[in-house]
């Protein structure tokens, strides 16, 4: 039996949770015993990688001493060269390792397997002792600086310098970090972990009283620019905390903060970047999908999110500085040759560099002189002390100090207009509005404002009226001088006539207008007027790139302009059209659909193929959507039906919307959620072997056994065995085979038994199994091992990213009211650490994919568990605040006026979306409800509107089987469906039958 095992097993667990190792607590024994295993293994392959990468994180909490740790150091720590592995191979099993336990490896330009290695040690306890004045007096001061990453105070020599030298790296810079965040943002669980060390207590304590004094500012949540010098490669780093209280909320989304909403998501350009999920009434949980974003050698990104609702916010305010290659600009580094951009030309570091064209040169105390190659062009990186002036000739240039430090931040606010979609430069119509504020985000009102063309060296006031093309701009305050650069473009216009791909200006002079070649167009300029034609037809240009200068200026504004071209297309990374007919779900990152089609109006909609009685429409409110926006969308559908059937998949239609507001088929597509199906057999050894012309997606898949003891449930590697492969249980025949978490491609987790005989399990079967499961539940207690069971079922879903229908026994809780209440009141004790995060975030999850409510539990289940009303409480107040009164304190809703609300709210839902309803029939429903069914003034397809919330009612108040029942799926995802449509008329309704 491994350590790892050994370790489970003291603290009464069958697996790994998921939690960071450090909450393991393991003693100094135990410690000791993962050595003396090292020591007496006769070969690699007998070590458990688990233990291997406990070892690393145990080694940083209790051995480090300081400088930058070595996978070297920490191999010699357990013998060194008397062990029959070497550091490579340790190193090697820790990765296989953290991979086994669902690490989330941290991404920068690359994975930092390392880094994340240690920090699964939590603090560096150890060493935080031997330096305890020094930890203090640093984690005080970056408190202040309320920080967001590292790079928020790595570059700070000022603040860095107040550690030991040997802890001035980013792995340091990292654990002080989770420290300053779980005092900030008040994580229990973390700070509770401090109470076993009495200096960790102490430094707590004083940070604590800190706490009160931190200004929250917005601009910690800012994203920056890095360059890796390495690599000599730019990203984007769009790391957000993990968790974040209104006042970021209201930061990030300007103001247009909607208590109502329960989630939002994050995009950059195509990218998802992040999830916020309500957690309760103050705070959301930031689910991290990816940090970085690499710069593709053209403009910055659009930044924005998407609430439920589908309401798009702009969010380029969370740039904190353009990176425009053709100005001098000012970095720090953050260490490991990662720089960052800096806004400001001052910097506190006694060194720093500036990136340029090479057209500039520079004079000043200058180290280092690096040429680079950035989309053809020679650039030059220059490190220098004290100030380095750098300029072209009959220009002023730009002058950039070190040791000198800037106390104020400045927000341009642009006026772009729609045509153009992306620009270098912050652009303006004859105004300059700027927002000035010192560190502390409170606004600055006396700042001295000036403006000048650049090819000028006279400086006006704020209040002269502004001149056309590129201005610089000088922010003075306290002798402290800073700059700034935008394009006025004035009254300048277009009209895009895209019948016949024309771009027309108006009001153009005295600009000059240069369209950049490409190879999927070609276009002439006469006059005022620029005609494209189409050159590659299997393309469709998205945008078109464009230069605006004027005379005697050599910058000018360069902007991606909405391009000129007719087309209902989807498009790659590349603007290849997609002509498929099916896509798949795993590989559609980076595509968009394209609707620019004479003004017209379109939607899409979405249904399951196995299930289409729902139909999803949305507006195509834009003219370019990335389709990762529907990814939530096409996963509630794909959720309909058996994730492993076969015939699970979307039917995407694409319509244009008509003056009648009846709709016209244009296009349609099938999508699948995987790309990859597994073909397999059991060859004459029970062996498994798979029928496919690259089986090396064997490397990354893990299984999951099925009907199998307690102790035997946890991933399961396969093992190659010449044409097969084994799985290492030699008593369990069946298995789910998944893929690992963020594989490409990933396969569809697939049903799988080494025993030939086994057959395929029917609808019947998969019921009666769960009304088995459903029977042990109840029956037994929470330390029973069928609660065990799910429990590892569950957390193995959620740590896998595999669907919680995919087992019959969590699948089960949808067959009883009083399971559901006694599955939520398991889950929430299970997930408590005092802040509820079960009935939080976590059960809306689970609710979507197993397709029911929580809150569709019959009120006297939920009397059997009042020592869970605050969770209760919660859960019910996620969605619906009002629902949650009317059921704990018995309120009623008196200004409810049946017919009048639903006929508010057929047309808040619109002629289209009520013709698309799933369809009810009242005439053949033999449920028994709490009232009775309000006499018919509507047509048929609003019986479903009526139905939901009076059958949600009479669940809660009597019983009601149609909703809790194993052949009831299909029932309930259409009650699931209304709650979603318009959650104000539900809850209303609802409140409505109830009292």
């Amino acid at each position: 039996m491994s350590e790892f095992i050994k370790i489970l097993q003291a603290r009464t667990l069958s697996f790994h949770t998921g939690q960071p190792l450090w909450k393991y607590n393991i003693s100094d024994f135990e410690f000791e015993q993962l050595k003396v295993r090292f020591q007496n293994v006769e070969r690699a392959s007998q070590l458990d990688p688990r233990t291997c990468a406990l070892y690393y994180a145990e080694w940083w909490k209790r051995k480090y001493i300081g400088g930058y740790p070595s996978k070297l150091e920490i191999y010699e720590s357990i013998g060194g060269k008397q062990l029959c592995f070497d550091d490579e191979e340790f190193f090697k099993l820790a990765k296989q390792g953290g991979n086994y336990l669902n690490f989330k490896w941290i991404r920068i330009q690359n994975t930092l397997y390392l880094k994340t290695l240690l920090l699964q040690g939590g603090l560096p306890v150890n060493h935080i002792k031997n330096n305890k004045g020094k930890y203090r007096d640093f984690l005080v001061k970056i408190i202040h600086l309320n920080p967001n990453t590292i790079e928020d105070f790595s570059s700070d020599y000022e603040v860095i310098s107040l550690l030991p030298k040997s802890s001035q790296n980013d792995i340091i810079y990292s654990s002080c970090l989770e420290i300053v965040r779980a005092v900030l943002d008040n994580d229990e669980s973390m700070l509770s972990s401090f109470q076993h060390n009495k200096d960790l207590v102490d430094i707590a304590n004083d940070l604590i009283t800190e706490r009160d004094k931190v200004v929250r500012k917005g601009n910690s949540l800012r994203f920056r620019w890095f360059y890796d010098r390495n690599k000599k490669t730019f990203f984007l780093n769009t790391s957000l905390n993990l968790k974040l209280n209104k006042t970021d909320l209201q930061y990030l989304l300007n103001d247009n903060v909607n208590d109502s909403i329960s989630e939002y998501r994050l995009f950059v350009d195509s990218s998802l970047i992040a999830k916020l999920v309500k957690r309760n009434a103050d705070t959301f949980k930031v689910i991290q999908v990816t940090n970085t974003i690499k710069f593709d050698g053209k403009l910055d990104p659009e930044i924005y999110f998407i609430d439920t609702l589908d309401k798009t916010y702009t969010a380029n305010h969370l740039l904190y500085h353009k990176l425009n290659l053709e100005i001098p600009s000012l970095w720090n580094s953050s260490g490991d040759a990662i720089y960052h951009l800096d806004k400001s030309r001052h910097t506190r570091n006694n060194s720093a560099f500036v990136l340029c064209e090479s057209s500039y040169f520079w004079q000043g105390d200058v180290d280092v002189e690096e040429k680079l190659i950035i989309n053809d062009d020679d650039y030059y990186f220059v490190k220098f002390k004290h100030q380095l002036h750098v300029k072209k000739d009959n220009e002023n240039g730009f002058k950039f100090k070190t040791n000198a430090q800037n106390m104020f931040e400045w927000t341009i606010l642009s006026d772009r207009p729609k045509w153009i979609l992306k620009s270098n430069l912050e652009i303006v119509r004859n105004q300059l509005r700027l927002f000035v504020c010192d560190k502390n985000g409170e606004r600055i009102s006396n700042p001295i404002i000036q403006w000048k063309p650049t090819h000028r060296s006279e400086w006006n006031s704020i209040n002269s009226p502004l001149s056309k093309g590129v201005l610089d701009i000088k922010i003075s305050l306290n002798e402290i001088e800073e700059f700034d650069r935008v394009f006025n473009i004035a009254d300048l216009d277009l009209n895009v006539i895209s019948k016949h791909h024309h771009f027309v200006f108006r009001n153009s002079e005295p600009f000059t207008t240069e369209i950049y070649p490409s190879a999927l167009y070609d276009f002439e300029i006469e006059n005022f007027v620029i005609r494209f034609n189409i050159i590659e037809h299997s393309s469709f240009p998205t945008s078109v790139k464009t230069r605006f200068s004027i005379q005697r200026q050599s910058a000018g504004l360069i902007a991606e302009i909405a391009s000129p071209f007719q087309g209902l297309c989807i498009v790659d990374q590349n603007n290849q059209k997609v002509d498929d007919k099916v896509l798949y779900l795993d590989n559609i990152r980076g595509w968009r659909l394209v609707s620019n089609l004479h003004e017209k109006e379109f939607e899409i909609s979405f249904k399951n193929h196995k299930n289409d009685q729902i139909i999803i429409n949305k507006a195509i409110d834009r003219k370019i959507i990335p389709l990762i926006e529907f990814h939530d969308t096409l996963k509630s559908l794909f959720q309909l039906y058996n994730v492993i059937d076969e015939e699970n998949y979307i039917e995407i239609m694409i319509s244009e919307i008509l003056t009648n507001s009846k709709t016209k088929k244009i296009k349609s597509y099938q999508i699948k959620q995987f790309s990859k199906t597994v073909v397999w057999k059991v060859n004459e050894h029970n062996k498994i072997q798979f029928i496919d012309d690259d089986i090396n997606f064997a490397d990354s898949v893990f299984a999951l056994p099925l009907e199998c003891e307690l102790e035997e449930i946890d991933k399961i590697e396969l093992s190659k065995e010449q044409d097969s492969f084994s799985l290492q249980k030699s008593n369990i025949e069946k298995f789910i085979l998944f893929s690992v978490k963020n594989s490409f491609p990933k396969i569809k987790p697939v049903f799988i038994s080494v025993n030939p005989e086994n057959k395929f399990t029917t609808d019947d079967d998969r019921n009666a199994r769960m009304l088995d499961f459903a029977s042990q539940l109840l029956e037994q207690d929470f330390p029973g091992i069928i609660w065990n069971k799910l429990w590892i079922y569950y957390i193995l879903c959620k740590e896998n990213d595999l669907p919680f229908a995919t087992f019959d026994i969590i699948k089960s809780i949808t067959t009883s009211s009083e399971l559901a209440a006694k599955a939520f009141v398991f889950l929430s004790e299970k997930f408590d650490n005092g802040q509820f995060a079960f009935s939080g975030n976590d059960f809306a999850e689970l609710e979507n994919d197993l397709g029911f409510s929580f809150h569709w539990v019959k009120l006297e289940h939920w009397h059997n568990h009042l020592h869970m009303s605050e969770a209760i409480a919660t859960m019910l107040g996620h969605h619906f605040p009002e629902l949650k009164v009317c059921l704990l304190q018995n309120r009623s809703k008196r200004d409810f006026v049946f017919l009048a609300e639903l006929n508010k709210a057929r047309e808040r839902l619109g002629n289209r979306v009520l013709s698309q309803l799933p369809k009810y029939n009242l005439l053949t429903d033999r449920n028994s409800y709490i009232k009775p069914i309000p006499h018919q003034h509507w047509n048929d397809e609003v019986n479903i509107l009526v139905i939901a919330p009076l059958a949600v009612a009479s669940s809660i108040k009597k019983d009601n089987a149609g909703l809790w029942h194993t052949n009831g799926d299909s029932y309930r995802r259409m009650i699931k469906y209304v709650e979603n449509i318009d959650k104000k008329w539900y809850e209303d309704s609802l409140i409505f039958y109830l009292n």
